[in-house]
């Protein structure tokens, strides 16, 4: 089950306690950051990054020392960020005039953007480095995945004193690259040909499970063999691919379908996130209604609306989890 607590972390990880009090002597750390990270999402970072990013022994060799330099130096801007939001927390709550208000509310924007623009030099400048180190689109990759964690991080930290600034921090995913690959392949193969060879289903298959295995590795969510189920439901998916004068290719559709459905549900429940029945609902009357002893290219909007409804449930549930981060404020 994923348990998140994001009042718990900006408590004991975005405080000074967490971070370390400057005037205690006690310096912001790299550790402190990948802790604060782990302690919200259940998440280790580093290690989700070389796994991610598929980095062989030397990268990692090469990589950790820099990561580790960049973490430090972005857990310091976050430090500074959460002073400046504490300091604007206490003026809020001083009896100023309206326009000493309005005044001070944009002099926060403006260096909350600086802190921005402060965050953005850091990473050209670590680009430029792990660029000599990994590939340019690896490099470009865990940049993503480290910033979905801080963002959300500084997302719940705006939520919690001022909702209405909340926009400063838009939401974003540790694993849109797989997203934007399955609605991708939805946008262009709309109306794809359900035709004997079968790609179509198998290729639909391999970016949904893509996107579910993204999912519940970059959120934390622990559900009971993953990894087998999705083998499963992809052996199924090659098994169309094989033979076109099988009769089995509906059969094993629908089975395909149907586990994928289950493992959806799954992720939902362990996930611990709202989301409508119905969406779950649909996904599984879709899955259902493949008709084994019917031709497959005799049933291609079944097909298409198997597709459409996992669209919907995964992109409500990624959106949902992302949410999630920042609006559960009671502590388990």
């Amino acid at each position: 089950m994923r348990y998140l607590s994001i009042t718990f972390v900006l408590v004991l990880g975005l405080s000074t306690l967490a971070f370390g009090q400057k005037n205690n002597d006690e310096e912001v750390s790299a550790e402190t950051y990948e802790r604060m990270i782990k302690n919200a999402y259940e998440v280790n970072l580093r290690a989700l990054a070389i796994n991610t990013l598929g980095l062989t022994e030397e990268q990692i060799i090469d990589f950790t020392p820099v990561y580790m330099d960049y973490m430090e130096e972005q857990a310091e801007l976050m430090e500074d960020r959460r002073e400046m939001v504490e300091k604007y927390r206490k003026e809020l709550a001083e009896n100023d005039s309206e326009e000493d208000k309005n005044e001070e509310r944009a002099e926060f924007v403006e260096d909350y953007w600086q802190i921005d623009i402060d965050e953005m030099q850091l990473k050209n400048n670590y680009f430029d480095k792990l660029e000599d180190l990994i590939p340019y689109e690896k490099a470009m990759r865990f940049f993503d995945i480290e910033e979905s964690y801080r963002s959300r991080i500084a997302r719940a930290q705006l939520v919690e004193v001022m909702p209405v600034m909340v926009e400063l921090e838009p939401i974003k995913i540790a694993y849109d690259v797989e997203k934007e690959a399955f609605d991708n392949w939805k946008a262009i193969n709309v109306d794809g040909e359900v035709s004997l060879d079968h790609e179509y289903t198998y290729n639909g298959l391999k970016k949904l499970m893509n996107y579910a295995e993204s999912m519940v590795m970059m959120e934390g969510i622990d559900v009971d063999n993953f990894e087998q189920r999705k083998s499963d439901i992809m052996s199924l998916a090659k098994d169309l691919t094989k033979n076109w004068t099988s009769t089995e290719h509906a059969d094993k559709a629908k089975k395909a379908f149907e586990h994928t459905a289950a493992l959806v549900a799954d992720i939902k429940e362990e996930a611990n996130v709202v989301l409508s029945n119905n969406q779950i609902k649909h996904l599984n009357k879709a899955a259902s209604a493949i008709n084994p002893s019917q031709l497959m290219t005799d049933q291609e909007e079944k097909v298409y609306a198997f597709f459409d409804h996992a669209q919907r449930a995964m992109n409500a549930l990624s959106k949902n989890i992302a949410m999630d981060s920042y609006e559960k404020y009671d502590i388990r």
